[in-house]
């Protein structure tokens, strides 16, 4: 392939693109509506308040998992390619060099379905790609971004990005409720997750058939589990940087 070179005007650092390779996923695809709401397949009566540790749930696997799914989901439709990518960086006159592997996603079609996590994911992975060198952390970053505001920080920030998304479907479906309750005069906000039953089955159905082959493709296909690993270590930073300071 071409390679690409970026550097700054001083020549200071240096960039270049040495390989690219599509990830060749083999599984057969399956109707998954709205994994945005993976949550709610999971809890559909999901209960929490002003302290994380009453609630016995892991917010940030759910949001790793809501991220990784929603991604998966556009390859499963034929929306996105995963591309792995091999760069070499040299530092100061190339005194240093190093490599790195690092993936990009490409678009194959801007026609997403109804869901809307997943049409704002796929229009910020077609935003990212506008620019030089994209990779898993500019895709990460600003979807994470449009959720939480970019220069935010929360004491848990992977529950407020999940929260925040439930209150966005609330706003988009009648059949989906977050019901406040103030307890202790006041200080303290309670909530409870309402779903209407006949959605419940569907889409805990449909997440599971889709959570499946996340399982399957990372016990027996190398190439997604490297990709899989690399995908949690970047959500899991972009979490972590807008964590306030204990």
């Amino acid at each position: 392939m071409k390679q690409k070179i970026k550097h700054n005007r001083f020549s200071f650092y240096e960039k270049q693109r040495l390989t690219e390779e599509k990830l060749k996923l083999n599984f057969e695809s399956v109707h998954c509506e709205d994994i945005g709401l993976y949550i709610i397949g999971k809890y559909p009566r999901l209960q929490f308040g002003n302290f994380n540790f009453s609630e016995g749930l892991d917010w940030r696997n759910n949001a790793e998992a809501t991220i990784r799914l929603t991604i998966l989901n556009l390859i499963n439709n034929g929306v996105i390619e995963v591309v792995k990518v091999l760069d070499s960086k040299t530092y100061f006159f190339k005194l240093f060099k190093s490599y790195h592997t690092n993936y990009y996603f490409k678009i194959i079609d801007l026609q997403v379905d109804k869901d809307w996590f997943s049409v704002m994911v796929n229009k910020t992975i077609n935003e990212v790609n506008q620019t030089d060198y994209p990779d898993l952390y500019n895709y990460i970053n600003e979807i994470i971004g449009k959720i939480l505001n970019y220069q935010s920080h929360f004491n848990n920030p992977s529950r407020t990005f999940l929260i925040e998304i439930l209150r966005t479907y609330t706003k988009k479906f009648k059949w989906i409720e977050l019901i406040k309750t103030k307890k202790l005069l006041g200080l303290i906000d309670d909530f409870n997750l309402k779903v209407e039953d006949i959605y419940i089955p569907r889409i805990s159905m449909q997440h599971q058939s889709l959570t499946d082959i996340d399982n399957n493709l990372f016990r027996l296909n190398k190439d997604y589990k490297d990709f899989y690993k690399a995908l949690n270590n970047e959500i899991s930073y972009c979490f972590r940087k807008r964590k306030n300071d204990d």
